[in-house]
């Protein structure tokens, strides 16, 4: 119970910080996490708030209060709370833990930690931890360094004071270097990533958007057509056609339309070369396009199934159109009719570069997620997921090995 409310009053805080980051380590001008704690605490039992943090650190461990006042409070907030929130969280952290322990061998400490609460993270995040923490927290460290190599030098303090300081010493060295190595994955994760993406590819792009434009334009008047058609008062779709062809076209023609748009995007977005990101979804679009389209066959429910019919219709001499004699009726009707075979080979154009695209793209979703997040330098994106998102802190190290055992 003390272990969930010390995670609730966590994830409290890191909501509410205004930048979305907690740091863990002390950094001059900002209060750490337990700081933050002792200050809920306060809020909640006001003048007990002493009394139940020292509950809570009876509950958490051993160690006795000599030196500060809450050590296993403390300890348990840098060592187990991550663990303890990921675990709870069933392996999907809403806050992530940065740090810098991983990042040279033999660590004496843990040069910077902080909390960062994943609703807010973006890509700034970098910048904010450089320019609101890193700098203060190197500051610090370099401050507690000279203080401690004077002490271990100093002959009228007691050998395990000397001693002490040389820890001390030792610590802030090896943050420093750790910090300095964090910066370098912080810089490197910032810089663009462009995909392989040759120039040929591109320009077939291109060129398919402009083909998947004009099937949409041709497909929108056929649909036009089709309506003012019905709203003829000597017509009877059903006898003109079958009993469920225009039920079946109202109910698909925004699904067709809206999805020829979102392939023409798909193609836009292809025709950019690699250092542009592209939405990992866009790739569907491509595998989807058999089935919209569908074939010509009266059972079919693709675009392509009208033409079944429209190809059945006689198509008069078009010099005729419009002069007496020839009814509003059978103007449709050979609008309908003209150029469905022109129609249908566009169609099958798009379907075999279609095709040619999706051999070219990567198939696993999570390839393409983490290509989208990385193209032009880290830019988390919420809708992919903590397990996205986090890999690339994961591979430069930058959050703990808990991550790659039980979020990736």
């Amino acid at each position: 119970m003390v272990k969930d409310l010390l995670l609730h009053l966590t994830l409290r805080t890191a909501n509410e910080a205004d930048d979305g980051i907690v740091p863990i380590s002390d950094v001059e001008g900002e209060a750490n996490l337990l700081t933050h704690l002792e200050a809920e605490f306060e809020r909640i039992w006001g003048e007990y708030a002493d009394a139940r943090l020292a509950e809570v650190d009876q509950v958490l461990g051993n160690q006795t209060a000599d030196e500060e006042a809450y050590p296993n409070l403390r300890q348990w907030l840098e060592d187990d709370l991550f663990e303890y929130h990921v675990s709870k969280f069933d392996r999907t952290p809403i806050l992530w833990r940065f740090t810098t322990e991983r990042l040279v061998s033999d660590p004496e400490g843990e040069g910077f930690a902080c909390l960062v609460d994943y609703h807010q993270l973006d890509a700034n995040v970098f910048d904010r931890l450089q320019n609101r923490y890193l700098e203060p927290r190197k500051a610090l460290l370099r401050e507690r360094r000279s203080a401690a190599n004077r002490r271990r030098s100093d002959d009228s303090l007691s050998a395990s004071e000397q001693s002490e300081a040389a820890a001390e010493y030792a610590r802030c060295e090896s943050g420093l270097e750790q910090i300095a190595v964090f910066e370098d994955r912080l810089a490197e994760l910032a810089q663009p990533d462009p995909r392989e993406w040759p120039a040929e590819n591109q320009e077939r792009a291109a060129e398919a958007a402009e083909l998947v434009a004009n099937f949409r334009a041709q497909t929108a008047e056929r649909l036009e057509t089709l309506d003012q058609l019905a709203a003829l008062e000597d017509v009877d779709m059903e006898d003109l056609f079958s009993p469920s062809f225009y039920e079946t076209v109202e109910e698909n023609r925004e699904e067709w339309i809206d999805a020829l748009e979102d392939l023409e995007s798909a193609f836009e977005a292809y025709a950019n070369d690699g250092s542009e990101p592209v939405e990992a979804h866009l790739y569907d679009l491509f595998e989807y396009y058999e089935d919209l389209v569908g074939s010509s066959h009266y059972a079919s429910n693709g675009i392509l199934f009208m033409t079944y019919y429209f190809d059945n219709f006689e198509e008069p001499d078009q010099t005729s159109l419009g002069e007496n004699g020839v009814s509003r009726r059978q103007q449709l009707i050979s609008e309908l009719a003209s150029g469905v075979d022109d129609y249908q080979d566009l169609a099958d154009d798009i379907k075999e570069v279609s095709e040619a695209m999706a051999s070219d793209i990567p198939s696993d979703w999570a390839d393409r997620a983490l290509s989208e997040i990385t193209t032009a330098g880290y830019q988390p994106n919420h809708k992919h997921g903590v397990e996205i998102n986090v890999t690339p802190l994961a591979d430069a190290e930058i959050v703990p090995e808990t991550v790659d055992d039980q979020v990736l």
